[in-house]
């Protein structure tokens, strides 16, 4: 089990390399990462208890993946080091980012006429292949859909999107479905994920502060290896800058050589969960487990048993 003031530290070390990671990057003239430096210093400065520490409510972190350059919120798509991008018509891929070996995000345009709901998956396949559901980690107002997609080695869909180069027509149904969906009535939205999980959760969240919601939200994330934290560093540079949301992701291998940089909390997400939750009030906060089963049985068995309300999905195929 995690303990409170090892996870403190942690968050607190993690918080102090975020800045010095920053600061040393502005140096080079990055006009984006001057904004955003001035930006959380602005932030931090108004708040009454210095951001890191783990107190009774949520805590405030965030976790590195890969450097990427930050983007604007309100634009589909990242950019980075391992990104390709063109331009390309509906239903066919626009961008790639390769998150190492296991993990790719999508951005591919959106077909005429298509909608959906925060929250909901589509149906994806290469052109002339099987189809297999993915959660859109889009929110609706943007114009292209994102996909994260996690590679299954032996499957029989994964395979052959990681094959994909920008500009190749993908094969998207006809209607998105699925029944998660953002609590309207709770204050507070406790979202915890593994791996690609947080794809329907980050498009939640994107609508919702696209709204102009009152709501907080607290998102974990958890992974064997940090380049599995897909739009980690989004959501890590969100949270350092809007005090509605709070990020922290945990590395559940980090003596594996691959986790050798990760310097943020360690340890399997549901017992991070398990903690987090102590400090927030049942009758108005709404949890979300998404992503493996093993996970969500835990959440459900734990906070489920705390009277919090619980609303899932788990994740197959391949």
């Amino acid at each position: 089990m995690v303990e409170r003031s090892e996870l403190a530290d942690e968050v607190a070390r993690y918080e102090q390399a975020l800045r010095t990671r920053v600061r040393a990057r502005t140096v080079d003239g990055d006009p984006a990462l001057v904004a955003l430096h001035r930006e959380i210093g602005a932030r931090r400065r108004q708040r009454p208890t210095p951001g890191g520490a783990v107190t009774v409510g949520p805590p405030r972190a965030a976790a590195p993946v890969a450097e990427r350059s930050p983007v604007d919120r309100d634009q589909p798509g990242t950019t980075g080091r391992a990104t390709s991008g063109g331009a390309a018509g509906p239903g066919r891929v626009v961008a790639i980012e390769s998150l190492g070996r296991t993990v790719k995000i999508f951005r591919i345009g959106r077909p005429k006429g298509f909608s959906f709901r925060p929250g909901q998956y589509l149906k994806l396949g290469v052109v002339g292949g099987k189809r297999e559901d993915f959660s859109i980690a889009s929110a609706p107002h943007q114009p292209d859909l994102e996909l994260a997609v996690e590679l299954r080695e032996g499957g029989t869909v994964t395979p052959r999107l990681f094959a994909l180069r920008v500009g190749d027509a993908v094969d998207i149904g006809d209607a998105a479905k699925g029944s998660l969906r953002l609590d309207a009535d709770a204050d507070h939205h406790l979202m915890i994920a593994t791996v690609t999980g947080i794809a329907p959760l980050r498009s939640m969240v994107r609508d919702a502060l696209h709204r102009g919601t009152t709501a907080g939200f607290t998102i974990l994330h958890g992974a064997s290896y940090a380049t599995e934290l897909a739009f980690g560093d989004e959501l890590a540079e969100l949270a350092a800058g809007d005090d509605r949301v709070r990020y922290v992701a945990t590395v559940s291998r980090p003596t594996e050589p691959a986790n050798r940089s990760w310097t943020g909390p360690t340890g399997r997400v549901d017992p991070l969960a398990r903690m987090v939750a102590g400090g927030l009030d049942p009758r108005t906060t709404h949890v979300y487990a998404v992503g493996n089963g093993g996970m969500i049985e835990a959440v459900k068995r734990d906070l489920g048993g705390a009277g919090f309300r619980i609303s899932t999905e788990s994740y197959g195929g391949g």
